[in-house]
Order: C-alpha cells, then sequence, then structure tokens
C-alpha cells in the first residue's frame, strides 16, 4: 500500500514539472511569433514610407513661366535745328548827333534762343541777354558807325551736338565770336572733352597749336613761303625766310598766336554736321595791328566757308 502511494506521488511530481517546462517552450515559441510579426509589420510600413517618399521625389517639377524679354532702349532721333534754336529780332534804336545834325536809325539783329527746356539752354539765353545789353551800352557811348549787327551759324552732329556760333560783325571783318555746345538730346553742356572724344583727340591744346600752325603755313604759302614756316622760324631765327618775316612782327605773330590765353583745353571749339571737330582762336596780324577771329579743322584747314551766318541787312 505504501509503495503504491509513492509511485502515485512520483508519477504526479513528474507531469507537474513537465507541464511547466512545456508552457515556457510554448511561451517562447509565442514570443517569437509576435517579434516576427512585429517585424513583419514594420517592413511592410517601412516599405509603405519609401514607396510613398519615391512618389513624391519622381513626381514631375513645377513647370515655371519664362521672364519677360525686357524692351529695347529707344534710339534718340534728332530733330531738325529749328526745333532747338530760333532767330529773334532784336532792334536797336540808334541816336548821333554830327553838330546840329541828328541821325537817328535802327540795326536789326538776329539773336539765337534755344528752345530746349533745360538749365544749361536757359543759362546760355541769359548770356546771350548779358552780350546784347553790352552791345547796346557800347552803341550808346560809341554810336553805331562801326557795328552791323548780331547773327549765328548753326552746326548739329549725329551725336546730338548742336554748335552755335553768334557773331558780333564791325567794321573790316573785325568781328567777335561766341560758340555755345548743348546736347539737345539731354539738354547738358556737349564739353570741349566729349567733342575731343567724339574726333579722337587726346588734348585739345597740342592738336590746336597743331592745327593753327598749319593754318599759318597754308596762309604764307600763298605768299611763296614753302615748307614749315612756323616751325623755321622757331628753330632757326636767322633763315632768310625768318629774317624777312622778323621786319614784318613775324616774332610778336607768333607769341601772340600761340599764348596759353588764346589756345588752351577751354578754347572756342565746335562740332561740324559732319562731326569734324572745330577751333575758333585769334590768329595775330603781321606788323602787330590785331587779331581776326579764324575757323579751321584739326588739320589747319580752314572750314569758315561751311558755316552760314544769318547776316544783317546792312553788312
Amino acid at each position: 500500500m505504501k509503495k503504491f502511494v509513492s509511485l502515485v506521488l512520483v508519477f504526479g511530481f513528474g507531469l507537474s514539472v513537465f507541464g511547466c517546462y512545456g508552457d515556457r517552450r510554448s511561451g517562447s515559441r509565442r514570443d517569437e511569433e509576435d517579434e516576427e510579426e512585429e517585424e513583419t509589420e514594420v517592413v511592410e510600413t517601412s516599405a509603405e514610407t519609401t514607396a510613398d517618399e519615391t512618389t513624391v521625389s519622381t513626381s514631375a517639377p513645377t513647370e515655371t513661366e519664362p521672364s519677360p524679354t525686357p524692351s529695347p532702349t529707344p534710339v534718340p532721333v534728332l530733330g531738325d535745328v529749328s526745333s532747338y534754336v530760333e532767330c529773334v529780332d532784336h532792334d536797336i534804336e540808334v541816336s548821333e548827333n554830327y553838330g546840329d545834325v541828328v541821325y537817328e536809325y535802327t540795326i536789326g539783329n538776329c539773336v539765337p534762343r534755344l528752345l530746349i527746356d533745360s538749365d544749361y539752354a536757359d543759362e546760355v539765353n541769359a548770356e546771350i541777354d548779358e552780350v546784347m545789353e553790352s552791345l547796346e551800352d557800347y552803341i550808346d557811348e560809341n554810336g553805331g558807325t562801326f557795328f552791323y549787327g548780331t547773327g549765328y551759324a548753326t552746326q548739329l552732329s549725329e551725336e546730338g551736338c548742336l554748335t552755335i556760333v553768334m557773331a558780333e560783325f564791325f567794321e573790316a571783318d573785325d568781328t567777335y565770336y561766341h560758340v555755345y555746345n548743348i546736347n539737345v538730346f539731354t539738354g547738358e553742356e556737349f564739353t570741349n572733352e566729349e567733342m575731343a572724344a567724339v574726333g579722337g583727340i587726346d588734348s585739345v591744346r597740342e592738336t590746336a597749336m597743331f592745327a593753327a600752325q598749319n593754318y599759318i603755313n597754308n596762309y604764307f604759302s600763298g605768299f611763296g613761303y614753302e615748307g614749315d614756316v612756323v616751325a623755321d622760324f622757331a628753330l632757326n631765327p636767322d633763315c632768310s625766310e625768318a629774317e624777312s618775316l622778323a621786319g614784318w612782327g613775324f616774332d610778336w605773330y607768333i607769341e601772340s598766336t600761340f599764348a596759353e590765353d588764346n589756345i588752351y583745353d577751354e578754347m572756342m571749339m565746335g562740332l561740324t554736321d559732319s562731326s569734324e571737330v572745330f577751333f575758333v582762336s585769334r590768329i595775330a596780324t603781321m606788323g602787330g595791328s590785331g587779331f581776326y577771329y579764324q575757323f579751321y579743322d584739326a588739320s589747319g584747314n580752314d572750314i569758315k566757308s561751311q558755316l552760314e551766318f544769318t547776316i544783317p541787312e546792312n553788312y
């Protein structure tokens, strides 16, 4: 009987131990299966995310509209000279007493008036008014016997440089000139430096000195003097031609003509219709009697004939 009870107890203990071991193995298997399911879900989620990202990254780029083409800069167009300057009649009444006789007459003047709306144009017009006031004062004091009136000539280059040459006409070609240059596109002054750039000139004074020298040589060639008369006299005052010219006051002639207050960087100059630079300066007369203003290009050629002046009727 005791043996039977002992066998029962041993058998029951073995079953309990086996049952516990079986539970542990079964639990591990489920854990592994749960982990595999979680890993599968993670992989699937990751795959879905990658698919989404791939879809976004491979979508077509947004098209941008092309930027508008800028409008071309308009090219300035030259107008007629009459649209920039006009002649204003300016009569000067003269009264002269010769003993008991009084002479009264009128001197007509054609005065240039700029029509351009700019500060510089206003300055030029004001300066021309001052010139006319000075003339009236001169006539009041000296009479108008030797004065014939004023006129002007114009040149308009393709660069937009309007050159106005105003003349005060006196007897014996003793005429005084005033030169004004204005840019018709901007209304500003067209400076000597800008005109020199158009003509390819580095130094105004040096070029004008050379041109004036050629002008004088051309003049003296008409009297039988050949070559560079100015240079010959300056380098060799004992040469026969220089000795002859010295008797005419040629030394004073040269010294006065090439003086720094006569030919300099800011001297009177302008541009022709064909964009050629020209200079205006006093050329001394032989014997020292005075100066006459002359017009010459960069090569020393006389260009005064290219300027068509409005001439007073009694000139």
